[in-house]
């Protein structure tokens, strides 16, 4: 996402640089058919940032969908971050960096709005993780786990 920032940046400046350069070659009437090199650039740097946008928007609703995740772990363990330092700090570089993004594709007219992850997707991650566990036999699936049969002494009927 960083490159694809830098190449916007570096296309916009290009056709800037020519309009300003060659004023009256842009301002020319065109031949029917033909886009002039600036307006060309001009169209490449918009489809290139709403695929910035797209994918902006796609990665924080994953970041903000982990850190709530994160989050809800860290309570059941009385605050303790339940996963490592390394992808903790890894996640906090990436938010940097995405907001940083986010500051360069928003309008000149004000600060963009960030996306929130949708409740589904928050549910999907938490599976992931409840299924994780499971395999790393972290926790016991539920269904390992029936309710105790009252009936029942050390595996055989009472009598």
């Amino acid at each position: 996402m960083e490159f694809n920032r830098d190449r916007l940046a570096r296309i916009e400046a290009a056709a800037a640089q020519l309009e300003e350069r060659y004023p009256e070659e842009v301002a020319e009437e065109r031949e029917a058919g033909t886009v002039p090199v600036p307006e060309f650039l001009r169209g490449l740097a918009r489809d290139l940032r709403t695929y910035l946008q797209r994918d902006f928007a796609l990665r924080w609703r994953e970041l903000r969908a982990l850190e709530t995740v994160w989050s809800e772990i860290d309570e059941e363990f009385d605050g303790e971050p339940a996963s490592a330092r390394q992808v903790r700090e890894l996640a906090a570089r990436t938010k940097e960096k995405l907001l940083a993004l986010a500051e360069a594709l928003a309008p000149q007219s004000g600060a963009r709005r960030l996306p929130s992850p949708k409740p589904e997707f928050v549910d999907e991650l938490r599976e992931v993780v409840r299924q994780t566990y499971g395999r790393l036999g972290w926790v016991a699936p539920e269904d390992e786990n029936p309710e105790p049969d009252r009936g029942r002494t050390h595996g055989r009927q009472s009598r």
